[in-house]
């Protein structure tokens, strides 16, 4: 009878657990939350962690686009498929705004593979993406070319944040708070300018290992911010990157090198190299070596740069 008394009360935590945590994180999360007992404490805690958020291009014209039953089947499919590669990869649902998945990484338990995670989970997320592409493209006229067609945009930024229930007595919602959140909306925002689908920190992006392909974007000011700092361009698994990108990234960095030294002749032919090499998407309207032939490239060299000049983009837009 005790045996039974027992199996039944850890029955009941476990249902307990899951009906509160179920929907946001992965299972093998929740194992290790019902074995170290670690409830997140009211009103928060303090944890180093990753911030992510994803947005979709194009979501008005997609909305206006579609009926409200068919927008709707849209959405949770989109939505669901997401949050479940999203889930399997370690991540934490904090909300949906609309089309928008906000996420985060290295709580309720705390991981060191957060940053990884983090990343791996926009890769896979941008494949299932473009699985789910074909899949509409498949069923005919039942799509308008903007979901045939459709991209999202994700930015990712650790560091620390506060992590815990937040809301009133009667209803609280398990969230993120903090300066690294607010950095990695910035980085979703900013990565549009760009023309890229997945924007991070060098926070993020140092504890990386090397065998997932990076860009780097050079110095920047995000909107709001007075620090500045460089951000990085994920362009995949190592074992899955083409050719053509693995020619463009020596290159780039000589081009960001010319920059730097305000040589800029130089700059433009290898950033013209670049461009040929960037990878393309339907509907692109901009790629990085198009953002500095055509605009960062021309306004710096119409300033009249101080001695101490470094090559700092300013964004004013989020």
């Amino acid at each position: 009878i005790s045996y039974l008394v027992v199996l039944s009360n850890e029955m009941r935590e476990r249902l307990f657990l899951k009906q509160v945590f179920g929907p946001y994180i992965s299972p093998e999360l929740m194992a290790v939350v019902y074995k170290t007992r670690k409830i997140p404490e009211l009103g928060g805690e303090q944890v180093n962690g990753t911030a992510f958020f994803c947005d979709l291009q194009h979501f008005t014209k997609i909305s206006e686009k579609l009926g409200p039953t068919q927008l709707v089947n849209f959405l949770n499919e989109y939505l669901t498929e997401m949050t479940d590669v999203l889930i399997k990869n370690g991540g934490t649902l904090d909300k949906y705004e609309g089309d928008a998945i906000i996420a985060f990484f290295g709580a309720p338990v705390r991981t060191k593979a957060h940053h990884v995670n983090a990343v791996q989970a926009a890769i896979n997320m941008q494949k299932r993406l473009g699985q789910l592409r074909e899949k509409w493209d498949s069923e005919g006229d039942k799509w308008p070319p903007e979901v045939k067609n459709l991209q999202m945009r994700i930015g990712i930024n650790s560091g620390e944040m506060l992590v815990g229930n937040v809301g009133s007595r009667g209803r609280m919602n398990y969230t993120m708070m903090g300066d690294t959140v607010n950095v990695a909306a910035r980085l979703e925002s900013s990565a549009k300018q760009y023309g890229i689908l997945i924007h991070i920190s060098d926070d993020t992006a140092n504890a990386l290992p090397d065998s997932i392909v990076l860009r780097n974007l050079g110095k920047k000011r995000l909107v709001g911010k007075l620090h500045v700092s460089e951000s990085y361009e994920v362009l995949g698994n190592l074992n899955e990157a083409n050719t053509e990108t693995l020619r463009m990234l020596p290159i780039w960095s000589s081009a960001l090198e010319a920059v730097a030294d305000r040589a800029w002749d130089e700059a433009h032919d290898l950033f013209l190299q670049t461009s040929e090499l960037e990878n393309t998407r339907p509907g692109q309207i901009i790629n990085p070596s198009q953002l500095f032939l055509n605009i960062c490239i021309p306004y710096w060299r119409d300033q009249k740069l101080a001695d101490n000049w470094e090559a700092v983009w300013e964004f004013e837009n989020k």
